[in-house]
C-alpha cells in the first residue's frame, strides 16, 4: 500500500470485487494499527469495482475529461470548437508563438515562475520549484514527462507539464503570461500536446480532474471534443479530506482564494512550500 500525495487517482491494483476484498482486510489491519482517521481512494479504471464495495462511501464531486488519439490529427481537429479552440490556435500559430520541449534546468525555473503567477491570479498556492526539478531530473530520462515551452520573439511566456505513462498522456500544469493570453497561447500549447500524442502513438489524452461545480472549466474542456467521465473518490470509514466536498462553495476557501490572489509572487512561493509539504 503506499500514499499518493495530490494525484488526480490512485487506483487498487484489482481486477475483481473479490480480490478488492482480499486487499481491503489487510488495509482495514493497518487502518486499526495505525490509528488512521480516514482512507481515500481516488478512483479512475476501478470506480465500477469499488461502487460495489459496501464498505466504501462513494463522492461525486469531479469529472474527468479524455481525449481519444485513435484517429488522424484532422479528425480529432475536426470535433474542436471553432471559436473557443480552433480559432486560438491559428491566432498562436500566426503570431510567432513557437513552441519547443525544455532542453535546460532554466527552462523549468522560467516554467515555474510563470506557474507562481499563473496560479496567483487563479487563487491557488504554488508548488515548490524543488518538485517541477525533480520531475525534470528523474523522469525525462526514463521519457514519462515532458515540459513544452512557448516562446515568442526569444521570450518564454507559457508552458505545459504532461506527463506519459502506458497509452495515455496527462496534461498537468498550464502557465502562460497574461499579457499573451488572447494569442491563444494556452490551446496552442494543448495542441502541441495532442499533436505529441498521435505522433508517438498514443492513444489518450487525459485533461485532468474538474470539480463537478466548475461550470466553466467544463465547458471549456467539453470544447475539445472529450469524453466527459465521473471521477468519484471512496472513503471509508466517512467522508474526510478535500475531495469530499464542494470546495469552491466553501466560505473558507473563497478567502484562502481571494488572498492568494493579492499575495505577492516571492511570499506566496514561500508558504506555498510549506502548504503543500503539510497537505499532502
Amino acid at each position: 500500500m503506499v500514499s499518493l500525495p495530490f494525484a488526480y487517482y490512485s487506483d487498487p491494483l484489482i481486477k475483481s470485487k473479490k480480490e478488492f476484498e482480499l486487499l481491503f482486510t489487510k488495509v482495514s489491519e493497518i487502518f486499526k494499527r495505525e490509528k488512521v482517521s480516514y482512507l481515500e481512494i481516488k478512483a479512475r479504471r476501478s470506480a465500477a469495482l469499488l461502487d460495489e464495495a459496501s464498505s466504501l462511501i462513494p463522492v461525486f464531486c469531479h469529472k474527468m475529461h479524455h481525449l481519444n488519439l485513435g484517429g488522424n490529427l484532422d479528425g480529432i481537429w475536426s470535433e474542436f470548437d471553432r471559436s473557443c479552440i480552433k480559432q486560438k490556435i491559428r491566432r498562436a500559430e500566426t503570431s510567432g508563438i513557437t513552441i519547443r520541449s525544455a532542453t535546460s534546468e532554466d527552462d523549468i525555473v522560467s516554467f515555474w515562475r510563470l506557474l507562481v503567477r499563473t496560479r496567483k491570479r487563479i487563487g491557488l498556492p504554488p508548488q515548490n520549484c524543488d518538485y517541477f526539478r525533480n520531475i525534470w531530473k528523474y523522469l525525462r530520462h526514463l521519457k514519462l514527462t515532458d515540459f513544452l515551452i512557448a516562446e515568442k520573439d526569444g521570450e518564454i511566456i507559457g508552458g505545459l507539464n504532461i506527463f506519459k505513462f502506458k497509452d495515455t498522456i496527462y496534461l498537468g500544469h498550464l502557465a502562460s503570461d497574461i499579457k499573451y493570453r488572447t494569442s491563444g497561447i494556452d490551446q496552442y500549447l494543448i495542441w502541441k500536446a495532442i499533436c505529441i500524442g498521435v505522433d508517438e502513438k498514443y492513444m489518450l489524452i487525459d485533461m485532468g480532474k474538474t470539480s463537478a461545480f466548475s461550470s466553466g472549466l467544463l465547458k471549456y474542456k467539453r470544447r475539445w471534443g472529450t469524453k466527459e467521465l465521473d471521477a468519484p473518490s471512496f472513503y471509508y470509514p466517512r467522508l474526510r479530506g478535500i475531495a469530499s466536498h464542494n470546495n469552491e462553495k466553501r466560505k473558507s476557501y473563497k478567502i484562502m482564494n481571494s488572498m492568494w490572489k493579492s499575495m505577492p509572487d516571492r511570499l506566496s512561493g514561500i508558504i506555498g512550500k510549506f502548504i503543500y509539504k503539510h497537505m499532502g
